[in-house]
This record gives structure tokens, C-alpha cells and sequence, in this order.
């Protein structure tokens, strides 16, 4: 409801540093004010670092997704051009691959890819528990998520652009074999 209402998962799906995984769901905003948090990662103590946020930037902006280091620097920042539509399902496909010391990072929207950028990962310390609707220490500024979220899934490898493809067009491309978490909301 945008309000006060958040799930909670351990750090055990930091992805962020780890060298390789994916996070896929379907979202359906009720609002798209700027700040509004859809997934954190980020630690409970000290900085707001290190971790990943899926953010929506707000009214005819698209969405802003950040890897962070320890430091509370952003190794990373992907930007969706197109905003979210406000009463309509949109799938979204956050991965990451490291290859040779270089992490590529990538975000998906509607089985297209929107942004992609090379990062040199920070793997001193691990993200806090993940956070899906609600940012870990700063609620007050990255607002609640207003709206509805399904088929939340994490992957602890890339998904490559066909297994994108596969998810948005068929909406049951998962291979339960390799999950680590699946949340359906009925």
C-alpha cells in the first residue's frame, strides 16, 4: 500500500557480490513517485552501504538501479529511460556477471534490455538482508513501494538475454532446479 508494508529475506541473496546473479519480477505500480523503493540490499548499521537498490525515479522517469560499495559509493548506477506505467504489469530483470575482475551489470524491462555498464566489484563486506518494498536505514527519504510486485525471483547466475525473453514472453521460464527463492503473491 506505499505505506508500511515490506518482506524480508536474509543477506544470503546478496548478489552483489558474488560473481554472478539475476533478480526478476513483475511490477505494477500504483504510484511512481521518485525515491520509491522496490528492492534493498543494503547493511542496517553504520553507512547505507554496500548493496544494490531498485529505485523508481519518479513521474515520466524510469527506474534507477544502484550497486554500492562499502564505502557508500556507487560503483554503478543504470538508468531505464521509459517510465513505469502507473495500473499496468511490467517485468523487470536485474543481472550481474563477472568476468576477468570486471562485473557487468545489466536491467531489463519488458524482456528489452535499457541499460548496461562495466564496474569493478568491492567484495570487502557483504550486504545486509534484502529488502523488497522498503529501503534497509532510510525509509523516511526512499519512500515505501505503492503498488504490486509478483513472481519474485533470484537466480545465482545471469540470466542471458534469451532466458529474459523466455520469462517476459512465456511468464514461466523459471527452471526450479536453480532458484534460490521464488515469492508468488496470489
Amino acid at each position: 500500500d506505499g505505506t508500511d508494508d515490506y518482506i524480508q529475506l536474509d543477506s544470503k541473496y546478496d548478489f552483489i557480490h558474488q560473481d554472478s546473479g539475476s533478480i526478476s519480477f513483475w511490477v505494477n505500480p500504483d504510484t511512481v513517485d521518485n525515491n520509491e523503493l522496490i528492492v534493498n540490499t543494503m547493511a542496517t548499521s553504520g553507512a547505507n552501504g554496500p548493496g544494490i537498490d531498485i529505485t523508481s525515479k519518479g513521474t515520466g522517469s524510469g527506474l534507477r538501479v544502484n550497486f554500492i560499495d562499502s564505502s557508500n559509493n556507487w560503483m554503478t548506477n543504470l538508468n531505464t529511460p521509459d517510465p513505469l506505467t502507473i495500473g499496468q504489469w511490467q517485468h523487470v530483470v536485474v543481472t550481474t556477471k563477472t568476468v576477468d575482475g570486471t562485473q557487468t551489470a545489466k536491467v531489463y524491462v519488458d524482456g528489452v534490455l535499457k541499460d548496461e555498464e562495466d564496474y569493478a566489484p568491492n567484495a570487502s563486506s557483504a550486504g545486509g538482508d534484502m529488502r523488497i518494498g522498503k529501503h534497509a536505514t532510510d525509509p523516511g527519504n526512499y519512500g515505501y513501494f505503492d503498488g504490486k510486485l509478483d513472481e519474485f525471483t533470484i537466480w545465482d547466475y545471469e540470466i542471458d538475454y534469451f532466458g529474459v525473453e523466455t520469462l517476459y514472453d512465456n511468464g514461466n521460464g523459471r527452471d526450479p532446479s536453480t532458484l534460490q527463492e521464488f515469492i508468488q503473491n496470489n
